[in-house]
């Protein structure tokens, strides 16, 4: 719960902040059927991206430096007319641990998962989000189909005004340790320089400088559970990695086609959670909270 707390006090201070141009807007009047969630998403269709979280002690035992590569791909979108879209994204990431740091940390775990959704707009106003994420989360030295899960999700989408949507749903995860997390809050295009998501899990708020440069603040609460094997003699069978993180970054828009990204940030609230362990060791351990920095190289928004 304190987790919420934290991320939840993170985006009523965001709300202070900004990004810009152009955010299509469509101010009341012009456009009854327009939501920012769904009709004006700030998401790229493609993406690779490299994150490094500095060396940080893990309760005691050890330090370890922990690497991401990732990447996404939205492959498909189909609209149905009068009735909503579907869509369809790869996504990739593989997390790389420097060091076991006393605790039998994997050295490398992949997430390999097709991201699918079925959106039916009941009318112009309400909107319902049925998603789909199985894939294969695993350690990349004992790979096996018990590394399958089907993560889903369901969400109800309500638009306001032209500017203003809001969402409340769950995602539900059953293979997971954190089985269930709440998807709830508000977007909000605020002018034609300023969009705003204040959300769980992940919150940002963007500003646009001008036609080519952007700046951001985000938060996001991130929780994902591995099947991993026998590291170091110990017995472990999953993990769920957990933090919190703060950034500020700056995109430049490199053409129609593709924007580069850096941000600086602070991974806080962080956690490692075995599914099984030795008695000599406790299952979960906290990280001292680190900084970090990320890359993106992406497509069009």
């Amino acid at each position: 719960m304190h987790k919420f707390l934290i991320l939840t006090g993170l985006t009523m201070a965001l709300s202070s902040a900004a990004r810009a141009v152009p955010f299509q807007r469509q101010d009341a009047g012009e456009s009854s059927g327009f939501d920012q969630i769904l009709d004006n998403p700030q998401e790229p269709l493609y993406g690779v991206e490299l994150v490094s979280l500095f060396e940080s002690n893990v309760e005691g035992f050890g330090d370890t430096t922990i690497d991401e590569i990732g990447g996404n791909w939205e492959f498909a979108y189909y609209r149905i007319p009068n009735m909503g879209h579907i869509a369809a994204a790869l996504a990739a990431q593989i997390t790389l641990f420097q060091d076991s740091a006393g605790v039998g940390l994997p050295d490398e775990v992949l997430k390999l998962a097709l991201d699918g959704t079925l959106t039916w707009r009941t009318d112009r106003e309400l909107a319902y989000e049925l998603g789909f994420q199985p894939g294969l989360y695993t350690d990349l030295e004992d790979f096996g189909l018990d590394a399958l899960a089907f993560p889903f999700s369901v969400r109800v989408i309500r638009s306001f005004a032209p500017e203003l949507s809001g969402v409340a749903g769950l995602e539900i995860r059953p293979e997971f340790i954190t089985v269930v997390r709440p998807q709830l809050g508000i977007t909000w295009a605020a002018s034609d320089y300023v969009w705003m998501q204040i959300m769980i899990p992940e919150s940002r708020a963007l500003w646009g400088i001008n036609d080519q440069w952007r700046a951001h603040l985000s938060a996001e609460w991130n929780n994902v559970d591995y099947r991993v094997g026998d590291k170091d003699g110990l017995k472990r069978e999953g993990i769920s990695l957990e933090d919190i993180r703060f950034a500020v970054g700056v995109t430049y828009q490199m053409s129609d086609l593709h924007h580069f990204t850096v941000e600086l940030g602070r991974s806080t609230q962080r956690s490692v959670e075995f599914e099984t362990s030795p008695p000599a060791l406790p299952t979960d351990f906290d990280l001292d909270d680190t900084g970090f920095i990320r890359f993106v190289l992406g497509g069009p928004f």
